[in-house]
């Protein structure tokens, strides 16, 4: 690992020491916030992907993740960092995550909400505020759909087995004119959780997308570019799930789960051989 990445924590930290903390032992949501109008960023748990890389390549990631929104979010961004205490299953984040996005949506409107994962990184400079209603940007795969696993939605809203048009989950833009009928999709969801998939989460953000208008649905990828680790050289599965190639993207997800140290090092890599800050 390069003494770039070794040290992004301390660069980081001695520009926003007074507005976050950084602890090993808890999840870590950070918060955007632009006045008068709220956009709020949030990066998720890293402590789960340290368990896989068996080192601290996640946390370098989440706080590369939180440098480069610092580069390429407009200055009048402020940031936060709200401490969860760990968790012990990973789902239990999740729907944790659910309910403090549905709290600050209801409790500081107008609040136009911009969630990222940890393993996100901002590449170009980037604004959302042409977009309304909810929004995830870009598919899951490039088959465009997905066979639910969660089998018999007797008592969950919203819900059917098989999801056309099914979108990726970790870039997610909550405008403050969203429906207020998809919280209760979302709700019916949360409430009857199913901890033994690990993409529970996003059918429930997917059921809820596919809830609203659909003309309000933009497919936006380079607001969302996927480019997992595990298939990062292969150019052309890449083009054909993402319909551009990286150099057009503002916003790239590594999936990082399947190698978090090879996301670290290919995120680096990328940001700092664009911007050339280190």
């Amino acid at each position: 690992m390069s003494d770039k990445v070794k040290n992004i924590h301390l660069k980081f930290r001695s520009m926003s020491q007074d507005t976050w903390k950084f602890q090993k032992s808890e999840s870590k949501l950070k918060f955007q916030i632009k006045k008068p109008h709220k956009i709020i960023l949030d990066s998720a748990s890293t402590n789960f992907h340290n368990e896989i890389s068996n080192d601290n390549s996640s946390e370098m990631l989440w706080l590369l993740s939180l440098y480069s929104a610092e580069l390429f979010l407009p200055q009048t961004f402020s940031t936060r960092v709200k401490i969860i205490p760990k968790l012990a299953d990973i789902q239990d984040y999740f729907q944790r995550v659910y309910w403090e996005i549905r709290k600050i949506w209801h409790d500081e409107q107008p609040a136009n909400i911009l969630f990222t994962g940890a393993d996100v990184i901002f590449i170009k400079p980037i604004d959302f505020s042409k977009f309304s209603g909810f929004q995830m940007f870009n598919y899951a795969s490039p088959s465009h759909s997905h066979k639910s696993r969660v089998g018999d939605r007797g008592s969950i809203k919203g819900g059917s087995d098989f999801f056309h048009n099914y979108f990726n989950a970790d870039v997610r833009y909550y405008s403050h004119d969203m429906e207020e009928s998809l919280w209760s999709i979302g709700d019916s969801w949360a409430k009857n959780w199913v901890k033994g998939i690990w993409e529970y989460e996003q059918d429930l953000w997917n059921a809820m997308l596919r809830s609203q208008e659909s003309e309000k649905t933009q497919i936006t990828p380079e607001f969302a570019y996927q480019a997992p680790v595990n298939v990062f050289e292969n150019q052309k599965y890449l083009f054909d799930w993402n319909r551009l190639s990286i150099e057009d993207a503002k916003l790239v997800h590594f999936h990082s789960s399947r190698s978090p140290r090879k996301a670290l090092e290919l995120a680096s890599n990328l940001i700092f051989n664009k911007t050339r800050i280190i």
